[in-house]
């Protein structure tokens, strides 16, 4: 007995999902718990239309989490240290900041792919538009700003005479604001390219930047113990932060609470208006400073999701008019080669649905497609077994066809 389990144990691969025995049944294993980082978090980022969380780190590794099902979507590694991610709203793609790059990427259903890359070294900020079309790179002392339509450079922003720690877009995208380590916090406009109001203090080397939501007033935090509200040009107040450097801060989108995070790990809530007094709450979370927010990641690699809650226990609730997307990204060459798979797998003859659906993503593929709308039925090899009117797909005009050939569908399902 003693025998055959030792050639069982033999017969063990280390490292790999599947364990072959003697009888040549493989055993599958899955996950415990999804891997985390094994290094210090340097850029995380949601979207507002899917549950997504980007992280990268300094284990050279991108992954994007689901924080509804508290799971593990896509996961990637690379040759370099990645040190800033900005997620696209709709969350399809992401731009990604290494060493020697900064790499515009697919999130495709199975894979982080890579399209377009700009020779901006050691981006260390990055950041989407709220309506996506644009995004801002910090390359030192410059923020360089691209369009997503055609992918050019249309603006590189200069000014700052320090690194540039923290970028963030006003609601409407009309204008970015910027602070560094120089001691200035400047607003941008995006169409003139030039400064609209500054604020520099030279004793101070800046953190971290946000805006109210009627961009009327900027918040910055810094070396020099205080939490700083900024209106044209000039300090409106400072508020100490008692003993602790504040690292991050981020207000919720009712203006009514500001959240800051600590060099000590900890998360402060704080009303707005803010009182000169300590009236807030502490929370602690994590082992090292907290970089970014509301979710909340640190250099002790940890990633934080918070539930906000009212004084008297309620959850905070938002009511959205439009569920999250389920849409995904698959390239045209994967598609056919899963068509041709599922075609050679039911056989030829034995079923009418592969054709149909190959004839399907043919017509939807061809160049003629392009200019005509369509309809599709979506087919099922398996109908399900209560009696219903198969799904459909409402009108398409026409599919829109991304650089390299990757085929986003927008359709909506309907019984």
């Amino acid at each position: 007995m003693r025998a055959e389990a030792r050639r069982q144990l033999s017969a063990c691969c280390p490292g790999s999902h599947s364990v072959w025995f003697l009888q040549g049944e493989p055993a599958h294993f899955d996950y415990l718990m999804y891997p985390l980082h094994s290094s210090s978090i340097t850029g995380l980022d949601t979207c507002i239309r899917k549950p997504l969380i980007a992280t990268c780190s300094l284990d050279r590794s991108v992954r994007i989490w689901n924080y509804e099902s508290n799971s593990l979507e896509l996961y990637k590694e690379y040759q370099e240290e990645a040190y800033a991610v900005s997620l696209h709203p709709s969350g399809h793609f992401i731009v990604v900041g290494f060493a020697d790059k900064l790499c515009l990427m697919n999130l495709l259903i199975d894979d982080i792919r890579p399209f377009k890359e700009y020779s901006v070294r050691g981006c260390r900020e990055c950041a989407f538009s709220n309506g996506g079309h644009l995004f801002a790179a910090v390359n030192g002392n410059v923020i360089h700003v691209f369009t997503t339509t055609s992918l050019e450079n249309i603006s590189n922003l200069k000014g700052h005479t320090g690194k540039i720690r923290s970028v963030v877009w006003n609601a409407d995208d009309s204008r970015l604001i910027s602070c560094g380590t120089d001691g200035a916090v400047y607003e941008w406009s995006l169409s003139s390219g030039k400064r609209e109001t500054e604020c520099v203090l030279k004793s101070c080397s800046y953190n971290c930047v946000t805006i109210s939501p009627d961009a009327k007033i900027i918040f910055a935090v810094g070396s020099d113990h205080t939490l700083k509200e900024i209106a044209d040009s000039s300090i409106l107040r400072e508020i100490p932060a008692f003993d602790v450097i504040y690292t991050a801060i981020v207000i919720s989108h009712s203006g009514r609470m500001l959240f800051v995070g600590t060099s000590v790990g900890t998360i402060r809530a704080m009303k707005y208006p803010l009182s000169m007094q300590k009236e807030f709450n502490d929370y602690q979370a994590h082992a090292g400073p907290v970089t970014k927010f509301l979710l909340t990641v640190s250099e002790d690699g940890c990633l934080f999701t918070w539930r906000v809650f009212d004084k008297d226990g309620r959850g905070i609730k938002r009511e959205r008019e439009v569920g999250f997307a389920e849409e995904v990204l698959v390239t045209k060459t994967d598609m056919e080669e899963k068509v041709r798979a599922g075609s050679d797998e039911e056989g030829c003859g034995k079923s009418l649905q592969a054709p149909r659906r190959r004839r399907a993503l043919e017509a939807l593929c061809s160049p003629a497609a392009a200019g005509a709308p369509l309809s599709l039925q979506v087919l099922s090899p398996h109908p399900p077994a209560a009696p219903s009117l198969p799904p459909s797909l409402l009108p398409l005009h026409p599919p829109v066809i991304l650089p390299r050939g990757h085929l986003v569908l927008c359709a909506v399902l309907h019984p």
